[in-house]
């Protein structure tokens, strides 16, 4: 009889691992699919990023999603996504750009960066996807060759702006990093924290990316740092 419950609880198990295996796999699939259609109808796909060049197409993206804020991308990673700014911290962690859960969730700018990418500081979050989505590339900039051959990253505003900010340096810290709590301190504070950097000469805005990490803590990031 014993051996026969634990049969039953084993199979259960296994039925419910496959359960949920097949819906994380649903949900990158999900995920993958709509920010390729965004990509398409942006026009993404280009080596030079131009989505929103005209009054039409950015009142297409609005219409998506009211809390877009900008295009992010970094050439010769899979880091080419629609970045939004919600009320919270949270909202998108757990949901596409159209709206839609799922684990590998939407970019977005920190809540505290009053401006998105005009403050001075623009703190942006990301997951780390198994699948290599998302912010999973910003793991690259660990290794010295990866960083020299990847240094840009291109941010294209709702107004068609282009911004290119110069990847100058990474940092592994976690979540009690004073970083997250720089965004409208001023800038005294901001320059206080790049003093142990080269900062490149005459830099007045700063991208920080933050990523989670595999195998390490819940509350380990990797940061890579930028500036315009």
């Amino acid at each position: 009889m014993l051996f026969a419950i634990l049969c039953v609880l084993l199979a259960s198990s296994g039925v419910t691992a496959a359960l949920v295996l097949l819906n994380t796999q649903r949900e990158y699939r999900l995920a993958r699919n709509e920010y390729d259609d965004l990509r398409a109808l942006l026009g993404s796909e280009t080596t030079t990023p131009a989505p929103l060049v005209t009054a039409e197409l950015k009142r297409t993206v609005v219409a998506i999603n009211p809390d877009y804020v900008g295009w992010m991308r970094i050439d010769g990673t899979r880091v080419d996504y629609p970045v939004v700014q919600g009320t919270d911290n949270k909202r998108y962690l757990n949901l596409t750009f159209s709206g839609e859960c799922s684990a590998a969730g939407t970019i977005f700018v920190d809540r505290k960066c009053e401006g998105a990418f005009s403050s001075p500081l623009a703190v942006v979050h990301g997951h780390n996807m198994k699948d290599g989505s998302m912010f999973a590339s910003l793991h690259g900039y660990r290794d010295e060759a990866y960083l020299k051959k990847h240094p840009t990253i291109t941010v294209i505003t709702p107004q068609g702006e282009v911004l290119a900010y110069r990847v100058f340096a990474v940092r592994l810290t976690n979540t009690a990093d004073t970083l997250f709590a720089l965004p409208g301190k001023g800038q005294s504070n901001m320059d206080k924290y790049f003093a142990e950097y080269e900062v490149p000469e005459g830099a007045e805005h700063f991208l920080a990316l933050s990523t989670c990490t595999k195998g390490g803590s819940k509350d380990e990031r990797l940061l890579v740092f930028a500036a315009r």
